[in-house]
């Protein structure tokens, strides 16, 4: 009898452990109002709708749109249905692209070259600088000793090392590793500065992921086990011009909950940098999923900038919605 007590005792107390680890998980709701929704964003996402969020600018140069839905299996499922290729497609728009090794080389860019657009896409490369595309002061100086003569081969040869140079100094150093795009009358663009807003407006991720946050803000330092990251380079049509960017994905565990950032850290011409952010938070009954999308260019600056930003916002919202609903309707 006292045996059979005390395997009762054993089992009981392993049921009252057990739900006491459920009962750690919040609710949906509860989780949502933490990270700011309101009463009735909360009710849209329990009914099972994905919910776009306005956000507030993080300066005069963001384009921003945020988005958050519940999923019904774990953070840990809905990471690996990221990572077997739901935000890993080929862009319809993509002219070519190479994936960058750790060290990085020359190598890894082989493939790119300035076509579409032969000659005169050249020729922006040379002499005359064109000011449309985005260069720090160093990189604009190098590519102005260039004749207005000089070979494709060697047009290309430069801007490979100039985007090798660019990646490896990020590699290394993070956002203080980022050289400033130079603008008109000797003013500089500071990629980092925007970059770094946009990750500080995402702080109420940090009571659910405090080490993947800390560990996202302080890139390339102190990654935790588990942490995965992939740089690439991507040419692609962008507002009707082949643009080239630098681009790195980052999943970083804490828990049950990860965060998955996207940052493209170079953009030829068009808009400075985009990051996104998706906190993936574990909720009773399966995740949270809050996306936030900040883009920073400078053709929402100035005048008539608040309204272009809303019309930037919803557009990229459309987008974005659609490849979580993707998800979504993935999800088992």
């Amino acid at each position: 009898m006292t045996k059979r007590i005390r395997i009762g005792a054993v089992l009981l107390l392993s049921w009252v452990i057990g739900a006491t680890a459920r009962a750690e998980l919040p609710q949906a709701e509860v989780l949502l109002a933490d990270l700011g929704l309101s009463a009735g964003e909360i009710a849209e996402v329990k009914a099972g709708n994905i919910v776009t969020r306005s956000v507030t600018p993080t300066h005069e140069r963001d384009l921003a749109t945020s988005f958050a839905f519940f999923a019904p299996v774990t953070p840990a499922e809905l990471v690996k249905q990221l990572r077997e290729g739901l935000l890993q497609k080929v862009d319809s728009n993509t002219i070519s692209q190479g994936k960058l090794s750790s060290a990085g080389s020359l190598d890894d860019f082989k493939a790119l070259a300035l076509n579409p657009g032969g000659a005169a896409r050249v020729r922006r490369y040379t002499s005359s600088v064109d000011e449309a595309l985005n260069l720090s002061a160093e990189e604009r100086a190098a590519f102005a000793r260039l004749p207005a003569t000089a070979p494709a081969a060697e047009v290309e040869a430069q801007l490979r090392a100039m985007l090798l140079a660019r990646y490896q100094a990020y590699h290394t150093k993070g956002l203080a590793g980022i050289a400033p795009y130079a603008r008109d009358g000797g003013a500089s663009r500071s990629l980092a500065d925007d970059l770094s807003r946009s990750l500080q407006s995402l702080t109420a991720l940090k009571k659910y992921a405090p080490h993947a946050y800390a560990a996202m803000s302080d890139y390339p330092k102190s990654q935790p086990a588990g942490s995965e990251d992939r740089f690439t380079w991507v040419q692609l049509m962008a507002h009707g011009a082949p643009t080239i960017v630098l681009a790195q994905g980052l999943v970083i565990p804490d828990g049950d909950a990860f965060l998955v950032m996207q940052r493209q850290f170079y953009v030829s011409e068009g808009f400075n940098a985009e990051q996104a952010v998706a906190g993936i938070l574990p909720a009773q009954g399966g995740s949270i999923v809050i996306y936030a999308n900040h883009t920073s260019t400078d053709q929402v600056s100035g005048f008539g900038g608040g309204a272009k930003r809303s019309i930037g916002s919803k557009l990229m919202s459309s987008e974005l919605q659609g490849i979580f609903k993707k998800v979504q309707k993935k999800a088992p």
